[in-house]
């Protein structure tokens, strides 16, 4: 964090006058103020944790990698119209949409009592899984980044070359 992060990117905007050892002053301060926090962070994180499979805690992480990045990355690869704003929106959705589900924030129960009602129920009894929740977040993310990747400007074609070579 302390090198890629501030180092490259937010020293050059805002501490420039900085002399290079005031620098790595700055970037030693970071590191270990955010290493203390990783470690406490992780701590608590772990203790909150301790009752659950492990094997459903992994999933709760990998999930959302997988949702997050079903779109941009393994739809992109097989599909060469994904955009920027296509892959980002598909990420952003993927991740965002896997946390709502798997936290149940947006919950099946609400369709009681509605046409509906049966799909809430099946929706409510998968969401509880990792596994489904990171399959439905997927499934988001590349809906999202089909459907964005549609009404933005494409890659140029140059780029498409570039990329799709066997270097």
């Amino acid at each position: 964090f302390a090198n890629d992060i501030y180092r490259r990117s937010i020293a050059p905007r805002i501490h420039q006058h900085l002399s290079e050892s005031q620098l790595d002053h700055n970037v030693l301060v970071i590191s270990r103020t955010v290493t203390v926090l990783t470690l406490v962070g992780s701590i608590l994180l772990g203790w909150s944790v301790m009752h659950m499979n492990v094997t459903m805690l992994v999933w709760a992480g990998v999930g959302g990698f997988t949702a997050a990045l079903m779109g941009p990355l393994v739809f992109g690869s097989l599909w060469n119209g994904v955009t920027r704003a296509g892959a980002l929106s598909g990420f952003l959705g993927g991740a965002i949409s896997f946390i709502l589900i798997h936290a149940q924030i947006i919950s099946g129960h609400w369709l009681k009592g509605t046409a509906l009602e049966d799909a809430g129920q099946w929706f409510a009894f998968y969401a509880q899984s990792p596994y489904s929740a990171a399959t439905m977040g997927g499934l988001i993310s590349v809906a999202l980044c089909y459907f964005v990747s549609k009404r933005t400007t494409p890659l140029p074609e140059a780029h498409l070359q570039n990329v799709n070579s066997n270097k």
